[in-house]
């Protein structure tokens, strides 16, 4: 399979960023897994607050409608719970069955007047992506190489592949691509995310299960080529749920200002 398809004043900075803290410490609850669906070796159900891996996306730049066009996968390779590793012998992924995302996207520079490319603020546009599973562990990924950019692929045709699954999907919310301090790029989107009736008897708890997902996958500038109008891009990162949606960068700002607003009536009254 195949599958085509993230200042103000002091007063209103500290609030922007007390809002931002409030958001990371409740932006990973816990879910449970039950990996004995596709594993015959998992000693029963874990829990965890994350699933991490790495990723492979080949974005086709589009110069003259100035877009782009990202298409890749996300092979999962670990579960963490509070910041701890699940250990292997407990979750068993990668050891006798694997889990994986396979997305599309689409970019446009933030600022117009920006032509589109790697360290450009980029605003995700669209993405759609799915989560999969299946027992064993012949499940092929393909990535782009330095010589050889292509798409990355998903090969599940392998002997040892079986019972494959498709764990649940979602839709782009809100996200951002954009430069770090390493030269690379951090993608950051939180999304809409429902179960599939299968999903519903592997991510068990809690029910009904988070409708919203949110990743973070970063990478440094040696991981980063660009052919022409296509960009090969790896990066590492992870996978987290909640049920409440964020609020985006603009709807921060306006509380900030609505924040600043009450906090000068407030020292006008004590004023006056």
């Amino acid at each position: 399979m195949n599958t085509q398809f993230n200042t103000f004043k002091t007063f209103s900075a500290a609030a922007i960023l007390g809002l931002g803290v409030t958001f990371q410490a409740s932006a990973a609850p816990l879910f449970t897994v039950d990996p004995t669906v596709f594993s015959s070796g998992a000693p029963g159900t874990f829990t965890a607050d994350q699933l991490s891996g790495s990723a492979s996306t080949l974005v086709t730049l589009d110069t003259v409608a100035n877009t782009g066009v990202g298409q890749g996968w996300i092979n999962f390779t670990s579960f963490t719970n509070g910041g701890s590793p699940v250990l292997s012998n407990v979750s068993y992924v990668g050891f006798d069955w694997q889990m994986w995302a396979e997305f599309i996207y689409t970019v446009a520079p933030q600022n117009p007047a920006d032509s589109i490319g790697p360290g450009v603020n980029l605003a995700m546009t669209s993405l759609d992506f799915q989560f999969w599973g299946a027992s064993g562990t012949d499940v092929q990924f393909t990535p782009n190489s330095v010589n050889d950019i292509v798409t990355p692929t998903v090969d599940t045709s392998g002997a040892g592949v079986s019972n494959l699954q498709l764990i649940g999907q979602g839709s782009l919310i809100d996200g951002v691509i954009e430069p770090t301090s390493q030269g690379g790029n951090a993608l950051n989107a939180y999304s809409s995310y429902s179960n599939t009736a299968f999903g519903n008897t592997f991510f068990i708890e809690p029910t009904p299960f988070y409708d919203i997902a949110f990743n973070d996958f970063n990478n440094t500038s040696q991981q980063i080529v660009q052919d022409g109008n296509l960009v090969r891009i790896v990066s590492t990162g992870a996978v987290d749920f909640n049920g409440v949606p964020v609020p985006t960068p603009a709807t921060l700002a306006l509380m900030g200002l609505g924040l600043l607003g009450l906090s000068f009536t407030s020292w006008r009254r004590r004023a006056g």
